[in-house]
């Protein structure tokens, strides 16, 4: 994993809050690509989170269960982040964020606040990167709205090839759908085969019986 960097490392070279933007941007773009292939996160520790030479992020994942995944992780990672703007990660409580967002505000990029706010304290089940993509594009009285809302609106596809190569998704799809084909085959010969045999038993057990009678 030479490629890699451990996000703990990685961010020893981000100077201010404009690198750590960037990379948290790319950090939510990674997790939308991660919940698009229908897997979740297993852990958001700084140390169990690798970042390629592109910055993006590289996380340990398990097949998700329901869209309650997607929300945990988005909180999760919101969490990280603003726990990494104001340098109190390791003293950070959820619930004490929630009812005091206000007091943190103040550490974190004002151009972001509206977002990580509306996670933290709506719920609000809206990517980093949709919320740039919207400014950019100059939606952000849609995106308002959307903070209050459960369902992201904004697909991004334009980084799935680098991403591709990190997490190598689609050739485990590919896989899985190889075997999903395969082996019912096999199954459904297995089982002709068998029956095929169970028949040649009965009319050798058939012919027996008769010659015995015959003699």
């Amino acid at each position: 994993m030479d490629r890699y960097t451990k996000l703990s490392e990685y961010l020893k070279k981000c100077k201010n809050d404009s690198e750590l933007s960037s990379l948290f941007e790319k950090m939510h773009i990674s997790l939308k690509y991660v919940h698009d292939n229908d897997y979740r996160v297993v852990d958001f520790n700084i140390d169990s989170i690798s970042v390629d030479e592109n910055g993006f992020a590289l996380y340990e994942v398990v097949p998700k269960n329901s869209y309650e995944d997607v929300k945990s992780d988005i909180t999760k990672l919101c969490f990280l982040q603003i726990g990494l703007y104001a340098d109190c990660l390791e003293l950070l409580d959820y619930n004490y964020l929630k009812n005091n967002f206000d007091l943190f505000a103040t550490m974190i990029p004002v151009d972001v606040i509206p977002y990580y706010k509306g996670v933290i304290t709506a719920s609000a089940s809206v990517y980093l990167s949709e919320f740039f993509e919207a400014k950019r594009m100059g939606e952000l009285n849609k995106l308002s709205e959307e903070l209050n809302l459960d369902s992201p609106i904004i697909k991004n596809d334009k980084n799935n090839v680098i991403l591709e190569k990190i997490y190598k998704f689609n050739s485990l799809n590919r896989r899985a759908n190889i075997n999903i084909v395969f082996y019912p085959i096999i199954f459904i010969m297995t089982a002709m085969l068998m029956a095929f045999m169970m028949i040649l038993y009965i009319n050798n057990w058939h012919f027996y019986v008769a010659v015995v009678f015959y003699i």
